[in-house]
């Protein structure tokens, strides 16, 4: 007689590896909590056949749940090939906001309340644009959330002796000010402190990561993924001209630079650079503008 409970765990077993794509460690489990070894061949049919057919199908669960949860993951295959042949000037966001080291309140207000960006170059000059380093949003909405009084120590007139923001002072700002939605976490400046011009210097991240314009895509793309990063200035000489970021290395914003690239100059047709296959990560352009910001 045909016992329903055996295709009720081959089923369930298969059920798992559809959605987890494991195998051998899944079998191994379904094994140990039946204790039916007699079992063990239909159960490694079972879940190779159903990771092969979901393979087919549709990108495992936990790919999805990137998606989900916005996290700009960045593929081992990213749709586009010869990347080589191409520059990080053919995805880089360009012209780039910048702030100066002494910068005033208002300008950086401003700066934070018509941008989305997490990372702004800090240049000598405008005139000049040449790099001095990097100073993220967060550092800024901290340094802004003091008081008037604590605003004037960051003034380049304070003494030596004033006391800066302490990592523990940061970190409770943090808990205390900064764990609420996005659009109320923009400081709200008195009159007062809007005329101040801070000295970001103490704030300011002196070692970013930095590429000329003739770096190759293909090294950026290994970079980005071996080291984490999450933006890199892009130079010419030292004078700040682009800032790449995670967002402008996913399949979708990838494929649409080179295309641009591809029709501006003389590097052959689509076809020759086109991955046969369709990444993971290939979302259309306003699920990306949605979910990954501008």
């Amino acid at each position: 007689a045909i016992d329903p409970g055996a295709f009720a765990f081959l089923g369930a077993a298969a059920l798992f590896a559809g959605v987890s794509r494991l195998t051998i460690s899944l079998t191994v489990i379904m094994i140990e909590l039946t204790n039916d070894l007699p079992h063990l061949l239909p159960t490694m049919a079972s879940v190779i056949a159903a990771k092969v057919v979901a393979d087919c199908l549709v990108h495992p669960l936990y790919h999805a749940l990137l998606q989900v949860f916005c996290v700009p993951f960045l593929n081992t295959e990213p749709g586009v090939t010869k990347l080589s042949l191409f520059t990080v000037k053919t995805v880089m966001s360009h012209p780039v906001v910048c702030l100066l080291k002494e910068e005033t309140v208002h300008r950086i207000v401003e700066v934070l309340n018509s941008t989305t960006h997490n990372c702004f170059p800090v240049v000598h000059s405008q005139e000049s644009m040449a790099l001095y380093g990097t100073i993220s949003r967060y550092h800024l909405e901290i340094l802004l959330s003091q008081p008037t009084a604590q605003l004037l120590q960051h003034s380049p007139d304070c003494g030596e002796d004033d006391e800066l923001l302490t990592y523990e002072q940061i970190l409770a700002h943090k808990q205390r000010c900064y764990l609420v939605p996005e659009e109320h976490r923009a400081p709200k400046m008195s009159q007062e402190a809007d005329k101040l011009v801070l000295d970001l210097g103490p704030y300011i991240s002196n070692s970013p990561f930095t590429v000329q314009d003739n770096f190759a895509l293909s090294n950026a793309l290994s970079m980005f993924r071996a080291l984490r990063l999450r933006h890199m200035v892009v130079l010419d000489g030292h004078k700040v001209i682009g800032i790449v970021t995670r967002k402008d290395l996913l399949g979708h914003n990838l494929e649409r630079s080179v295309k641009n690239q591809i029709r501006r100059g003389t590097k052959g047709s689509w076809d020759s650079f086109s991955d046969s296959g369709r990444s993971y990560f290939d979302t259309p352009r306003e699920v990306s503008e949605t979910y990954y910001g501008t």
